[in-house]
């Protein structure tokens, strides 16, 4: 049973594409990065924000 998965799965064509959806949104943020400094430091305070309301949500 194992050698037949094993074969399935090598006979399986690669679609590793991501869905429609999520490379709109992959694109999206993109366009919102832009490499520089003050960019970084926006998206470390985007996340900083979010990881601490969803600590304060917990609590």
């Amino acid at each position: 049973m194992t050698a037949g998965h094993t074969t399935a799965l090598v006979r399986q064509p690669d679609t590793h594409r991501r869905p429609r959806a999520a490379a709109r949104a992959v694109r999206g943020l993109r366009r919102l990065h832009s490499g520089h400094l003050g960019d970084y430091l926006a998206w470390l305070a985007v996340g900083v924000a979010v990881l601490c309301v969803a600590v304060a949500a917990q609590s």
